[in-house]
């Protein structure tokens, strides 16, 4: 989909067929010589471009016939746009290529120690994070898109990691996988600064609240848990899909959510308290009810203390 939302592209065999939004108006169509296998627009704008199995890569713009940027010679996994005038494509042979949409001609290529599923890019478009496809078990590979280099590989998962996203402006990488655990990374070194452990259950996706605040995470149980960033500690638990939720983003101070079975749910939430003023809050509380829990007994007495709520 575009970034303004208004286009979408959807591929099925040899053609990449483009349609308006809302509405659902047919645009164009678009021919490969073999089966489509890649595509993705521009960051801004309608600029597409799509890749095959033969590995040819088109670039598509409004009023423009398709143009031919490369052939690479071999399957193209992912494709997209990187850095000013650049498009990256990586193919079946763990390559990374980086090419001049303008000159037609090859910035770099880099050799990647794994087949990349899919992208993500910094917002700048400078730095790019490398997904291994479904299954693989190898790290993340951060590249620096204007040199071009590999600067990093994000280890430490024992199983696969799902989703992977830049945040809090570029400067830091948060990502959720199979081992129950979401990450923060350092986007300029790669290195690990934060876990949010505390979950048996895989996770499909996770997102941090606009404020920077809360982190939030989506469980293979159907449930997303909210974790309070500072201190790594899970605040609330909510069930909110019966199947697993494999996908979930900000809109605001709203969540929308997306579970496995095709079911999309948007969530009006209360603004969630800082987890040490919440734990804080909790013990005035406690101190109001009639009863308390005797340490030296274990047994509930009545209580006696002065409420200060």
């Amino acid at each position: 989909m575009s970034s303004a939302g208004d286009r979408v592209a959807l591929a099925a065999g040899d053609a990449v067929a483009i349609y308006s939004l809302p509405g659902g108006h047919l645009v164009r169509t678009i021919r490969h010589p073999d089966v489509v296998t890649a595509l993705a627009f521009a960051r801004v704008g309608h600029d597409l471009v799509s890749g095959s199995r033969d590995g040819r890569l088109l670039i598509t713009r409004d009023g423009a016939d398709p143009f031919g940027l490369a052939s690479l010679g071999s399957e193209i996994h992912a494709a997209g746009f990187g850095p000013t005038g650049r498009v990256i494509a990586g193919d079946d042979r763990r390559r990374l290529h980086v090419l001049d949409v303008e000159r037609r001609t090859s910035v770099g290529t880099l050799e990647l120690p794994t087949e990349a599923a899919a992208f993500r890019t910094s917002s700048d478009g400078r730095r790019l994070l490398v997904i291994p496809p479904d299954g693989a078990t190898r790290p993340l590979v951060l590249c620096d898109l204007e040199r071009p280099q590999i600067t990093a590989q994000l280890d430490g998962y024992k199983g696969q990691v799902f989703a992977a996203r830049f945040v809090r402006d570029d400067r830091e990488i948060l990502t959720a996988g199979t081992d129950g655990a979401a990450r923060i990374w350092n986007a300029a070194t790669g290195k690990l600064q934060q876990a949010y452990l505390g979950s048996s259950e895989y996770l499909l996706d996770a997102a941090l609240a606009p404020d920077g605040t809360t982190l939030v995470t989506a469980g293979g149980d159907g449930a997303l848990r909210f974790w309070d960033v500072a201190t790594s500690r899970m605040i609330w638990k909510l069930q909110a899909h019966h199947s697993q939720v494999s996908g979930l983003h900000f809109e605001d101070d709203d969540i929308v959510t997306r579970g496995f079975t095709g079911e999309i749910i948007r969530w009006s939430l209360p603004r969630l308290p800082h987890a040490m003023n919440f734990a804080s809050f909790a013990e005035r509380i406690a101190r109001c009810l009639p009863l308390r829990l005797d340490d030296d007994s274990g047994r509930l007495v009545e209580q006696d203390q002065p409420c200060d709520m």
